[in-house]
């Protein structure tokens, strides 16, 4: 089974609502509210969808730069335009800036709480570049084979980090640049920025 996740997969799993999949949760978030390392980019508001797929759902991301926060949406398409009859899958998240690297804390909700028991965690590498957007899940293969650091307990193929807050980000300090942890975003990784029409004239 492949060992990362993208943020493709969410989409999928989250429309489905249940796909089984190896999978990395986490019990504490990232960042705390009034944390330090919280940051705001407003770059990543906007919609967002795999390789101009028209079949592919969107990704719709809007933001509160006052509050740090963002609402991320999914919406799936029909022949007919939006398919009002699907799941409403929704995320609070917010970004955190952690030495090079930025993560998304995602948390479920609305019926994507259904992709798993627990309104866990998602935490997401971000790679930003001007239209182009990529999410990347950790490693659950990797992480199951890092005993050692105590983070969490490896389930039946998926990862629960149950490390709290200051150790996740001691951690993710440490190995967020890791290749092996977040692996380089491929080409069927990326998401593009869905462009609004402009007004005629």
């Amino acid at each position: 089974m492949q060992s990362n996740r993208t943020v493709k997969l969410l989409i999928i799993a989250a429309v489905l609502i249940a796909l089984p999949a190896c999978w990395t949760y986490s019990l504490h978030p990232i960042a705390e509210d009034n944390d330090p390392h919280l940051i705001y980019d407003p770059a990543l508001e906007g919609t967002w969808q795999f390789s101009g797929n028209q079949n592919e759902p969107l990704l719709t991301v809007t933001g509160d730069a006052k509050l740090l926060t963002y609402s991320l949406r999914l919406v799936k398409f029909s022949e007919t335009g939006v398919n009002d009859d699907a799941p409403d899958v929704r995320f609070d998240g917010k970004m955190v800036q952690l030495g090079a690297n930025r993560f998304l804390d995602a948390l479920p909700q609305g019926d994507a709480q259904g992709i798993g028991s627990l309104p866990a965690h998602n935490i997401l590498k971000v790679t930003l570049s001007h239209d182009t957007l990529a999410l990347m899940l950790p490693s659950d293969d990797w992480l199951c084979n890092q005993a050692r650091m105590k983070l969490g307990e490896c389930i039946h193929q998926d990862f629960l980090l149950t490390a709290p807050t200051d150790i996740l980000q001691g951690f993710l300090q440490k190995h967020g640049s890791d290749n092996d942890l977040f692996p380089k975003p491929s080409d069927s990784d990326l998401m593009h920025r869905v462009q609004e029409p402009r007004p005629e004239k």
